[in-house]
């Protein structure tokens, strides 16, 4: 099962950052919301991403998951 991911964060999010440390996740810039998206495998753990989020001064502030390619 795989989990669609979208994080909200607080300001601007260097998008080289994000494809280094997460990927195949991308930044869409606001102008005071950045909104990292991507897909999570079974083998994967959003706890982890926060928590690297978190220990580089980025903080979450709005978090969705939502399962897809599964019978609902």
């Amino acid at each position: 099962m795989m989990f669609e991911v979208e994080i909200r964060v607080g300001g601007e999010v260097d998008p080289s950052w994000i494809r280094d440390r997460m990927p195949g996740f991308t930044v869409a810039r606001g102008p005071s919301v950045a909104i990292i998206r991507g897909s999570l495998g079974p083998d994967e753990n959003m706890a982890s991403i926060l928590g690297a989020l978190y220990r580089h001064g980025v903080e979450p502030f709005d978090v969705w998951v939502d399962t897809f390619g599964v019978d609902r």
